[in-house]
């Protein structure tokens, strides 16, 4: 069983004056906190900012104020988490796809390392621990999986020679 990510938890955007807060951007910052600098009038915006940070001028108009706090939270947003369960359901918040037992396997191992390369010989002994195969059948259960798993926000990407790795992106919202 695996499980990759702490459950989804948003922080909320903290609203920041610049530049008369600039410290307390400059706190939040150090802590990682979502920041929306409300740029005074007759100031410059910051030279550079965070990708968990935005600004707008002010006075600001309520709708795109609460346009870019929505945004900052979706961006900044913990990944939902990704669970493999006994029954060989592969989640991903309230969606599920069904695997069969060498896609489990092969998931297990690529959950394990996500983000990070997993040899093909690897794979293969994960899915058939007992058995001599030949390295095309991790390639032939990869695209199966590619498929089933797109839905999740979950891809395969085939490092040539070497062997997968798994990358955790946004879900895919559309109905399955």
């Amino acid at each position: 069983m695996s499980l990759l990510a702490p459950t989804g938890v948003v922080v909320d955007v903290v609203l920041v004056r610049w530049p008369s807060e600039r410290g307390e951007r400059d706190r939040l910052a150090g802590e990682g906190i979502p920041r929306l600098l409300l740029v005074e009038a007759g100031a410059a915006p910051p030279d550079g900012w965070a990708p968990d940070e935005d600004w707008i001028r002010t006075p600001a108009d309520p709708v795109d104020l609460h346009h870019r706090i929505a945004a900052l939270r979706r961006s900044t947003a913990l990944p939902e988490p990704v669970h493999l369960d006994e029954g060989g359901l592969l989640w991903r918040g309230p969606r599920w796809v069904a695997l069969a037992p060498v896609e489990r396997s092969l998931v297990d191992r690529l959950l394990e390392h996500p983000g990070r390369l997993v040899s093909r010989r690897d794979l293969m002994r994960a899915a058939w621990p007992a058995q001599d195969v030949e390295e095309r059948a991790v390639d032939r259960g990869v695209a199966r999986l590619r498929r089933k798993l797109e839905h999740l926000g979950l891809r395969i990407h085939a490092v040539h020679g070497c062997g997968y790795l798994l990358e955790v992106g946004p879900r895919d919202d559309r109905p399955a």
